[in-house]
């Protein structure tokens, strides 16, 4: 017999884990997906992600990652007419490429073993 110990907030968060389908998971990227497009800067994944383990930065990678976006970054530092002087812009993009779209979001999906609970995450 073995003994497993947790922690009071790994217990908090298998108390407050729910279920995460595939298409409940599609929903939410593909909701997350158009606010990158819309605001970049801005946006942030729901409750639902966040609660299984994806933080807006990790989702941010992870869509990079299995190419379900492409990212482009860009710095200008143009020069302001009113003061003459430089100003640094920083640019933040994303863009979809549309081939094997839902197969990447699926590939996701696996491989982050959402049907299980995920421990490692506290």
């Amino acid at each position: 017999m073995r003994k497993v110990y947790l922690r009071e907030s790994s217990i908090e968060m298998l108390a407050s884990k729910k279920p995460l389908t595939f298409l409940k998971f599609y929903n939410e990227l593909i909701k997350f997906i158009r606010g990158l497009l819309n605001n970049p800067i801005d946006t942030r994944p729901s409750e639902l992600l966040v609660s299984n383990g994806f933080p807006n930065g990790k989702l941010r990678h992870l869509l990079v990652q299995f190419g379900i976006v492409k990212k482009s970054e860009d710095i200008d530092e143009p020069i302001n007419d009113e003061s003459g002087k430089k100003e640094s812009r920083y640019h933040l993009s994303y863009k979809v490429p549309k081939e094997n779209f839902k197969d990447k979001i699926r590939k996701l999906y696996h491989s982050e073993k959402l049907d299980e609970i995920n421990l490692h995450d506290s």
